[in-house]
């Protein structure tokens, strides 16, 4: 499947090995290619929890039942209702789950999220962070230590694990993603 192709995430649990490309998910068992999902689409993110396999994508969060020993197709996963409190975005740049299994969503919409007894996803108060609506695109959130870090445009905001704001600073650079490599934080943009 993957080829020539760009890796984009690989993430292991247990004994499977899940790779995302831009040309969709592969799961590898023991080393052995055991299944693809998600053809054509480019996949950003991978998280899995006791409910399956989550899949950011461009088009979308996907759920798979693809996970320990089964097989499974990949499940949109979209809002169900236009309001300010229902899963809001169509392009899905990352996904987080929390030390307390809570699902969080960045989109380009908001951040959304799911605690772990929900059935829905719900819009993150983005209000809550920034008063400047400008601010209020997010592009990443990774854990950091014992908090976590979202990047908000031209932003950085420090959580709490209770996901409160602690602390925010304002960049010279607009963050498009960022990662944690050997306990040091990355920060990618356009400007370099």
């Amino acid at each position: 499947m993957l080829g020539t192709l760009d890796v984009t995430i690989a993430r292991a649990y247990g004994d499977t090995i899940w790779v995302g490309s831009t040309n969709g998910l592969a799961r590898y068992d023991d080393g052995i290619l055991v299944a693809t999902y998600l053809p054509t689409l480019p996949v950003f993110d991978i998280e899995v929890n006791q409910e399956g396999v989550w899949a950011a994508t461009s088009a979308g969060l996907y759920l798979g039942k693809a996970h320990s020993g089964q097989t499974g197709d990949f499940m949109p996963i979209d809002g169900k209702f236009d309001d300010r409190f229902s899963f809001s975005g169509r392009y899905v740049s990352d996904i987080e789950l929390s030390d307390k299994g809570e699902l969080w969503i960045a989109t380009e919409s908001g951040l959304n999220f799911r605690p772990p007894m929900a059935q829905d996803i719900l819009r993150f108060p983005l209000y809550a962070l920034s008063p400047n609506r400008n601010d209020e695109e997010f592009s990443a959130l990774v854990p950091w230590r014992d908090k976590y870090l979202v990047a908000a445009r031209y932003k950085l905001v420090t959580l709490n694990s209770d996901l409160s704001p602690l602390q925010s600073v304002k960049l010279d650079v607009e963050v498009e993603s960022m990662a944690v490599l050997n306990d040091i934080l990355w920060i990618g943009s356009a400007s370099g």
